[in-house]
């Protein structure tokens, strides 16, 4: 009634998947909140997911108003030992299933991706998801391709996501160019430490204050300016 779009919720995590997450560890267990909530909301209350067994309820209200569900991957990978396991395969069968349901009822659905997936298995994630999911539309959580480059997820999510989006993973590309224009700035910030003095304040002030492609502009100008001066050149600024 007030408006909503899409809901993402966690249907596809049952007590079948618990069943094989249960028979196959991970190093790195549930990284996704609303499925560890839901996880561990079955286990203590012994219980199927509520969002599973009255999912047809839920299709009814999303009918009526409108409304696009996002299946959520509750047991998509924390870490790259634990990419394309069981656990995930398991979930994706029950996110197809859910998907025909839906669209039985005239409800859209999307299904979300997986997150930590090493380079040589997201062709393999694209065509596994396509394939169980009849081609519903499919978008990742980058994917990132390493485990070892905290606080650069801008960078291991544009090597994946681009991957991802040249091998059918849909509403991909807007992240892919907002992913790679993080890494355009964090590169000249690189050069901008290497060639000048006293850059860093600079550019830092840039960046905040001009977020479009505008910078790379600024910081090129920027950049010939104080190097010309450096060397005695002309400056054409």
């Amino acid at each position: 009634e007030d408006g909503i779009d899409f809901l993402t919720i966690h249907a596809g995590l049952n007590r079948t998947c618990v069943d094989r997450l249960k028979n196959n560890k991970r190093l790195t267990k549930i990284v996704s909140r609303g499925g560890s909530i839901l996880f561990q909301w079955m286990i203590l209350n012994d219980k199927e997911n509520p969002f599973y067994e009255h999912y047809d309820r839920l299709l009814e209200i999303c009918r009526k108003y409108d409304v696009t569900l996002s299946l959520g991957d509750g047991l998509r990978p924390g870490s790259i030992a634990d990419s394309t396991d069981a656990p995930q395969i398991q979930e994706l069968i029950i996110l197809g299933e859910l998907t025909k349901r839906a669209w039985e009822k005239d409800v859209q659905v999307m299904i979300e991706g997986p997150g930590h997936i090493p380079m040589h298995e997201i062709v393999t994630n694209m065509q596994i998801e396509k394939k169980l999911c009849h081609n519903a539309p499919f978008y990742v959580l980058g994917p990132l391709v390493t485990d070892v480059a905290p606080g650069y997820d801008h960078i291991t999510a544009a090597i994946g996501g681009a991957i991802a989006a040249a091998n059918g993973a849909d509403s991909e590309v807007n992240k892919v160019a907002e992913s790679s224009k993080k890494f355009l700035y964090f590169f000249i910030h690189l050069l901008y430490n290497i060639f000048l003095e006293n850059s860093t304040y600079i550019i830092r002030e840039i960046y905040w204050k001009n977020q479009s492609f505008e910078i790379i502009e600024v910081l090129i100008a920027y950049f010939f300016r104080f190097k010309w001066h450096k060397t005695n050149d002309c400056d054409i600024i």
